[in-house]
């Protein structure tokens, strides 16, 4: 069986992993995978401004994604990587289902592995929302305003310019670009009607 994949992508906070998942529990024979899982060690990354620089395309194991959907791709079983709190953790072995959903914030600046999506999805919120979100993110995750400081500072001054670097230019490049700030069941409908329609024989 050879999968009908997808790519989402999008900025940072623009709810892709939230829709993803309502779209794996509405829809059948689908499964995901997370970017997220291919960090690699963060002692390597780069630092810009003092702070470790987590927003770089380069911060992930981009090769081994690309080896685990060109297996999948051709319907083979793959061991992909799985991550705790950023760390990677161990593999686990993933079959292919009819439609793979694979979800990262740097899919499409890639270009191999841009070419191998099926169908790619654009989720986007604005500079604000996205921002906001993380700070709220932070605020929940870690006590002490020191953090949120932080968190601000880095998402103004690291994130935002390296999302219009190496995200928002493929945007354009995406077949169905979606609201990140509109109801999760109304997009995951729209990504569900989409997919109907490409995977019908």
């Amino acid at each position: 069986m050879k999968p009908f994949l997808i790519g989402v992508a999008g900025p940072s906070c623009s709810g892709k992993s939230v829709l993803i998942k309502e779209v794996w529990e509405k829809g059948g024979g689908i499964s995901r995978i997370k970017v997220d899982n291919y960090w690699k060690n963060k002692n390597t990354f780069p630092r810009k401004l003092g702070y470790r620089n987590w927003d770089l395309p380069e911060s992930r194991k981009f090769n081994l994604l690309y080896k685990n959907l060109l297996e999948l791709k051709v319907g083979k079983k793959t061991k992909i990587p799985i991550c705790k709190k950023g760390q990677f953790d161990h593999f686990e072995l993933f079959e292919p289902t009819p439609i793979i959903i694979v979800e990262g914030l740097f899919l499409f600046a890639d270009k191999k592995i841009s070419d191998l999506f099926d169908l790619k999805i654009y989720v986007h919120v604005p500079k604000k929302v996205s921002i906001d979100r993380k700070i709220e993110r932070t605020r929940q995750n870690w006590v002490g305003e020191k953090y949120v400081k932080i968190a601000t500072e880095y998402s103004n001054k690291v994130y935002w310019p390296q999302y219009k670097q190496y995200i928002k230019p493929f945007k354009a490049q995406s077949d169905l670009i979606l609201n990140g700030t509109m109801d999760i069941k109304t997009n995951a409908k729209k990504i569900l009607e989409v997919i109907k329609n490409e995977t019908v024989n």
